[in-house]
């Protein structure tokens, strides 16, 4: 092949006679055919040289060296010229690659070398130049970007200190100080500014919002009054930061980081005035237009018709039995009984009467589908339901309120007594007939209205009621409520009781019965006797002086009938021993 035979061609370039290269030198047909000729070099070697191009004189040419591989030095080039009419790179490099092996040759090998080789061998020298300078140009950039950073570190690290601030001159000092005294100044002229007063409506608005059971009671009024003072403190407070804020602007100077104003009070904490809610408020209200009707003009005029039957009513009037004589336990239960038959009569001949003839009339299934006709009915019987519930349960709640034990001023006053039967002292009626009786009034009311028909009942013929039992929680609250609050009071009776116990007691338990038997069984002189009879007059005397009725909380207790029955035994045992001396001196005097 060619290549093989340029190749080894030139393997004997340098040691070659005379006569070999002139026979060499007839053997380019290929680079005579290409415009070039050859020309014999210094030292009898031949180049190639382009047609018409001037041959280089003995005299001119450098004295030839012999040829040495290149070196592969660390040491970085020196700078690159750039080839004309080219801009050198920063690092002096052209930027042409053409143009760098170019400049490279002359170099490292001399031009008589490079015209004898062959085209592939000048290739893979140029290539492997190539390779050795781009190694050079890495090294090169490396070490110069260390310099770059050594110098950037010891730039770092000799810097010179900050120069400290300079001290403000005396008369700027003034200026601010003059500007935050005169801040502070303005600011309290502004916060002693007088305030337009909170309104009175808005306060009473306020109350209104409060429900009626936590204002009663004993402390409850001066509590109400010290939350308003606190509103009207805060309000004077929010419109005096107010005025501070819209009136001064704080300036941006030292002295003034401690004046920040406390951040203005926000909305209250749950209120949200987006719309993301309107969507299910849509669905939710198609839902109870479906299916509980609860917006029809019918169900309206059914609401209305119960406030105004219901709102101020109750099942028994317990505002006057306060005011009353102290009652018997039994005539409060009748009393009861009777108010609540009369209360459910009056129930049934105005307030139902009037919604059976609402809906009777044609209006009143108005726009409510053939199908969705029981479920319309059933959302009525479920409303009257709720209507009723609410009747029973407040005037249950009232009757409790009654016992409250912080405010004893409204308790109901009960009748008992103190009575003296076969030898012994009871309460009439007991403890346990009172709390029955009273729990009785809240069983009593639960029983009423307990047997209304639906409204559908009624119109179809039917016996369907409504559901209008209390709630068992109800029950529970009121039941435990009342047994607690009867004990309470009945402690003072209780008390009052023991202490007759413990002082007359003796008198009806037998202890003096046995003590006069003893007595009389042994000798005793008059004077003994007669101190004898002396003491159970005494005690007489002692208890028809107590009081007759002793008042309590709850209860208003007459004491007569068992100071009658002691006073009683006293003087019976007296007359006892009375009997016992003239029976002696008849016995004495028969002797």
């Amino acid at each position: 092949m060619a290549g093989s035979r340029s190749l080894a061609g030139a393997r004997p370039l340098l040691g070659d006679s005379p006569p070999a290269r002139s026979q060499r030198a007839a053997s380019f047909p290929r680079e005579a055919a290409r415009g070039r000729r050859v020309v014999p070099s210094p030292g009898g070697r031949r180049r190639l040289m382009p047609a018409g191009a001037e041959a280089p004189s003995a005299a001119g040419r450098p004295p030839s060296a012999p040829w040495q591989p290149p070196r592969c030095s660390r040491e970085p080039p020196p700078p690159w010229p750039a080839a004309p009419g080219e801009m050198p790179h920063s690092d002096g490099a052209p930027s042409n690659k053409k143009t760098l092996r170019t400049l490279f040759l002359p170099r490292v090998l001399p031009s008589s070398v490079i015209s004898d080789m062959s085209p592939l061998q000048n290739k893979l020298l140029t290539y492997r130049r190539c390779n050795e300078q781009q190694k050079m140009l890495h090294q090169l950039l490396i070490d110069r970007a260390l310099k770059v950073y050594h110098v950037s570190m010891e730039e770092k690290y000799h810097r010179d200190p900050v120069p400290p601030i300079p001290e403000l001159p005396s008369t700027v000092r003034k200026y601010f100080l003059n500007i935050l005294t005169n801040y502070l100044f303005m600011k309290k002229c502004v916060r002693r500014n007088p305030v337009v007063p909170i309104q009175q409506q808005w306060l009473m608005s306020m109350l209104k919002l409060v429900p009626q059971s936590l204002m009663e009671g004993k402390d409850r009024q001066l509590l109400a009054e010290k939350l308003l003072q606190e509103i009207i403190m805060d309000y004077e407070t929010s419109m005096r930061r107010y005025m501070v804020r819209s009136v001064l602007i704080k300036p941006d100077i030292e002295g003034l980081e401690d004046e920040e104003e406390a951040p203005l009070a926000l909305l209250p904490l749950g209120l949200d005035f987006s719309r993301p809610w309107h969507n299910t408020f849509v669905q939710a209200k198609n839902k109870i237009l479906s299916n509980l009707h609860i917006l029809h003009p019918t169900m309206k005029a059914l609401l209305d018709l119960g406030y105004a039957a219901f709102s101020t009513f109750l099942i028994v009037d317990f505002s006057s039995l306060r005011l009353k004589e102290p009652v018997d336990c039994q005539s409060l239960k009748t009393d009861v009984s009777l108010s609540c038959s009369k209360a459910e009569e009056k129930i049934l001949s105005t307030w139902y009467q009037k919604v059976i003839s609402l809906f009777t009339q044609k209006e009143a299934l108005n726009g409510v589908k053939l199908d969705r006709v029981d479920s319309f009915y059933n959302c009525v019987a479920t409303l009257m339901s709720n209507q009723l519930k609410e009747l029973l349960r407040r005037t249950v709640e009232v009757f409790v309120k009654l016992f409250d034990p912080e405010d004893r001023n409204c308790v109901p006053l009960f009748k008992m007594e103190l009575t003296l039967d076969e030898k012994k002292m009871e309460f009439y009626p007991s403890f346990q007939d009172l709390e029955e009786g009273i729990l009785f009034i809240v069983n009593r009311i639960g029983q009423t209205l307990q047997n209304i028909q639906t409204v559908h009942s009624c119109l179809m013929g039917g016996t369907t009621t409504l559901d209008t039992e209390l709630p068992n929680h109800v029950v529970v609250w009121a039941t435990s409520t009342l047994k607690k609050s009867v004990r309470d009071n009945l402690e003072g009776p209780k008390e009052y009781f023991e202490n007759y116990v413990e002082r007359y007691g003796w008198l009806v338990d037998g202890t003096a019965q046995a003590q006069i038997e003893r007595f009389e069984a042994e000798e005793h002189s008059f004077d003994e006797y007669t101190a004898f009879i002396d003491e159970f007059f005494t005690h007489k005397k002692e208890i028809l002086s107590l009081p007759q009725v002793v008042h309590f909380p709850m209860i208003c207790l007459n004491c007569e009938d068992l100071k009658q029955g002691l006073a009683s035994n006293a003087n019976t045992f007296a007359e006892r021993l009375m009997d016992r001396i003239v029976a002696s001196h008849r016995e004495e005097n028969k002797k």
